[in-house]
């Protein structure tokens, strides 16, 4: 995605910029089920994605043997909440021009996934119908 703070020439005699692209100490790649957010006091746009799953139990009781080993579950005794868990998992703060500049590149990947899978699915039917013959 082009920075939209970034001049296309930074100098007036420069003909080309490199970027250099690292990774920060808290890098990491997160699963995103959904997005939450809206305007800050500055007019910025917040986002923060969320991962969603059932939850994890809170406690387990398990029964010990008279060998001391650990045998099944209690189901009864299992404690945990009832819902669905939001894991809130980063917030995302952008100003305006960096939101339509994400957005146009959301929409250009959107559309080359939407292509690959449209050519995924035509390459199987055109095999399923191969198969028929």
């Amino acid at each position: 995605m082009p920075d939209p703070t970034t001049p296309a020439n930074p100098t007036p005699t420069a003909q080309k910029v490199k970027f250099f692209y690292q990774k920060g100490s808290l890098f990491r790649i997160v699963h995103v089920d959904g997005a939450i957010g809206g305007l800050t006091p500055s007019l910025d746009l917040f986002v923060s994605v969320y991962n969603q799953r059932a939850p994890i139990p809170q406690v387990t009781v398990q029964e010990i043997s008279e060998e001391g080993v650990l045998g099944d579950e209690i189901l009864a005794d299992r404690q945990t909440k009832e819902g669905i868990v939001r894991e809130v998992e980063v917030g995302l703060i952008m100003n305006l021009q960096t939101a339509k500049v994400f957005h146009q590149w959301l929409t250009d990947k959107i559309g080359l996934a939407e292509k690959a899978q449209q050519q995924i699915s035509a390459e199987a039917q055109q095999k399923a119908e191969r198969k028929i013959q």
